[in-house]
């Protein structure tokens, strides 16, 4: 009776000191895991393997579950204000084209100006080069 008592003895003995080093980072996991809004004890059975540390560096780096339900939430709703989503255009957008012309520098100007600010090129000159728009319809919106 005697030698089976010992080994055992012994036994729970290594143990105690085991289960106390595990239950240090299962506590910890588990107040990260529930502030988190992750499952609280699959991490507090992470904080008793060996490797557990490395688990929770990636828990605590994990970002709030409810934060990021909040922008899927946010998102869903902005889409459904996405006009270019839907396949249509602001009409105070089209206006503005409409009475606009591009300078070939990429400045865009008003339809009034006759001249590039910043450039100094003419409209006409480049109406007569390109010729996309009748020189016409733009003399007619002039007047």
């Amino acid at each position: 009776m005697a030698p089976s008592s010992a080994s055992s003895g012994s036994a729970l003995a290594a143990f105690i000191p085991l289960l106390i080093i595990g239950l240090i980072p299962a506590f910890l996991f588990k107040s990260i895991a529930k502030r988190k809004g992750r499952n609280q004890w699959l991490w507090f059975l992470a904080g008793f393997f060996p490797y557990g540390w490395v688990a929770g560096i990636w828990l605590a780096s994990l970002p709030d579950k409810l934060f990021v339900e909040d922008v899927r939430i946010l998102v869903a709703e902005l889409q459904k204000f996405d006009l270019a989503r839907k396949g249509s255009q602001p009409s105070s957008k089209q206006s503005i084209i409409q009475d606009t012309w591009r300078c070939s520098c990429g400045r865009i100007n008003s339809i009034d100006e006759s001249n590039c600010p910043v450039c100094g090129l003419k409209r006409d000159y480049l109406l007569a080069k390109k010729t996309p728009i009748k020189k016409s319809s733009i003399d007619t919106r002039i007047q």
